[in-house]
C-alpha cells in the first residue's frame, strides 16, 4: 500500500508443546501471498523420546549357594512398568549364589501436567535357610534419563542343624530304654516343618543299624515327627523316667513327637514301641470222667476264672496280673492283643506268661487239685500264638508236684490204707453229683 508497492511479508510461529520437538525443515518466515492465492507452508514436530532409566539389583549370599535361583520382583507405585515388566515383572540370579539383574526401560517421570517421579519397588522372594541381611532400602526407588540405579540384596545361610535319635523295642513295655533292648530297623519316620504333623512330610527317613534316624540341614524352626508301626506294633509309655535321653517321646495315641522347636542339634527324639500280637489260649478240665490223669471229652470245665500273669523272668512265677478271663461252657478260654518279645530270642530277651486257675470257684465242685498246669510262655514276634494250653484238676488228691516224703514201712502201709479208703468215699461222692 505504499507510494511504491513492495511484498507483504508474513511470519508464522508455532507454540512448542512439552514433551515435543520442533522439526520443521522449511522457511515460516517472510512469506508472501499472491492475489487469490494460498501459500502453504508445513510446520512439524517429533514427540521428544520419554526418559528412562534402570534399576540394577545385585543379589550376594553368604554361605553355601542356595538350592535354587533368587526371584526378583518389580512393582511402582505410581508408573505404568515397561513390557515385559507389565506381565512379568520378575528376573532370576543365574544361580543360587547370587549376581545382577538389571531392569531397563524404567520411565523417570509418570507423564502427569504436574510430572513426580516414578517410584520403583524391589522385593527377593526368601528361601528356606537363609536370613535377608539387606541393610540399604529397596522401596520408592527412582532413576534417571540414561542413568542406573544400584543397590545391593544380601543374605546369608542360615544355622543348620540335625534332628532325630531311635526307635528301640521296649521289651518290658515300661517306656524306658533299657541296656538290652534293641533298636527296630527298617521303620519309616516322617519329618514335617511345622509343629503337628501337618500336610504332607518334608522328607522320611528309614531306621537302620540300631534304630537309628537322623534328619541333617535342618534350619531353626518347629517341626514334628511320625512314626510309622508295623501292623499290631503299638507305641509304649510316654515320658517315663524323667530323663529325656532314655524315654520315648512319641504320643501312644498318634505316634507322633509334636512341637519340637528346632534352634540346637537334637538328638533326643525317641519312639519306644513294641508288637501287641500275641495271643494265648487253652482249655481247663476237671480229670473226673473218668478219673484217669487224661483229658476226656466231657470233662470240660466253664465259668472258671482263669488269670495271665506277666512272668518276668520266665520261671512259672506270675509277677503282675495282666487279665482275667473266665472259661466258655467247653473251658475254653482266650487273651489276645498281648505284648511279645524281638526276635531273635537270643540277643533279644523273652516276654513271658503264665496261666493260673482260680481252684476256689465252685464251678469246680470238688475238683481242687491241679495236675496240669500251664508252663511259662514265651511269646516272640516271629511266634506270638500259644494255643491248646491244657490246665487239669482232679475231685482230690494231692497235686502232682508234691514231693515225696520218705516214711518206714508200717507207716507207708497206714498212709495207703486211708487213701484207698478216701478215694473210694470221693468217687462215690463224685457219682452221687453226677447222677443225683
Amino acid at each position: 500500500g505504499a507510494a511504491v508497492p513492495a511484498d507483504c511479508l508474513y511470519d508464522i510461529a508455532v507454540t512448542p508443546q512439552a514433551g515435543y520437538t520442533d522439526t520443521t525443515s522449511g522457511s515460516l518466515t517472510g512469506l508472501t501471498v499472491t492475489d487469490g492465492g494460498t501459500t502453504v507452508v508445513g510446520a512439524s514436530c517429533t514427540q521428544d523420546p520419554t526418559p528412562t532409566g534402570s534399576i540394577g539389583v545385585t543379589k550376594t549370599v553368604t554361605g553355601d549357594p542356595a538350592p535354587l535361583p533368587w526371584e526378583i520382583t518389580i512393582s511402582s507405585s505410581n508408573c505404568t512398568l515397561p513390557a515385559p515388566y507389565d506381565t512379568t515383572p520378575t528376573l532370576q540370579t543365574p544361580d543360587g549364589s547370587g549376581g545382577t539383574v538389571t531392569f531397563v526401560g524404567l520411565a523417570v517421570e509418570d507423564g502427569a501436567a504436574v510430572p513426580a517421579d516414578c517410584l520403583y519397588d524391589i522385593a527377593v522372594t526368601p528361601q528356606a535357610g537363609y536370613t535377608d541381611t539387606t541393610t540399604g532400602s529397596l522401596t520408592d526407588l527412582t532413576v534417571t534419563d540414561g542413568g542406573t540405579t544400584s543397590v545391593e540384596a544380601t543374605c546369608e545361610q542360615a544355622a543348620l542343624f540335625v534332628l532325630g535319635d531311635r526307635v528301640w523295642y521296649d521289651n518290658d513295655q515300661d517306656g524306658i530304654q533299657d541296656g538290652n533292648e534293641l533298636g527296630a530297623n527298617g521303620l519309616v519316620v516322617s519329618l514335617y516343618e511345622n509343629a503337628t504333623c501337618s500336610g504332607s512330610p518334608s522328607e522320611t527317613q528309614t531306621t537302620t543299624g540300631n534304630g537309628d534316624y537322623l534328619f541333617t540341614d535342618l534350619a531353626a524352626g518347629d517341626y514334628c515327627v511320625e512314626l510309622s508301626p508295623p501292623t499290631g506294633w503299638v507305641l509304649t509309655l510316654q515320658n517315663q523316667g524323667g530323663d529325656d535321653a532314655t524315654d520315648s517321646d512319641a504320643d501312644p495315641a498318634t505316634a507322633r513327637i509334636e512341637s519340637i522347636n528346632l534352634n540346637a542339634d537334637d538328638l533326643d527324639e525317641d519312639f519306644g514301641l513294641y508288637a501287641a500280637t500275641g495271643l494265648i489260649s487253652g482249655v481247663l478240665f476237671c480229670d473226673d470222667s473218668p478219673l484217669n490223669g487224661a483229658f476226656d471229652g466231657g470233662e470240660e470245665v466253664g465259668g472258671v476264672t482263669m488269670t495271665l500273669l506277666r512272668d518276668g523272668n520266665c520261671d512259672s512265677v506270675g509277677d503282675t496280673i495282666l487279665l482275667t478271663e473266665d472259661t466258655d461252657i467247653n473251658g475254653e478260654y482266650s487273651f489276645t492283643d498281648l505284648p511279645v518279645g524281638l526276635s531273635p530270642q537270643p540277643p533279644n530277651l523273652e516276654v513271658c506268661y503264665t496261666v493260673t486257675v482260680d481252684l476256689m470257684a465252685p464251678e469246680l465242685n470238688e475238683c481242687s487239685f491241679e495236675i496240669f498246669t500251664v508252663p511259662p510262655i514265651s511269646l516272640s514276634t516271629d511266634n506270638p500264638e500259644s494255643v491248646d494250653n491244657v490246665s487239669g484238676v482232679q475231685p482230690d488228691g494231692p497235686p502232682t508236684n508234691t514231693l515225696p516224703v520218705p516214711v518206714d514201712g508200717g507207716l507207708f502201709l497206714l498212709i495207703l490204707g486211708f487213701s484207698l479208703m478216701a478215694i473210694g468215699i470221693s468217687v462215690k461222692a463224685r457219682e452221687r453229683h453226677h447222677f443225683g
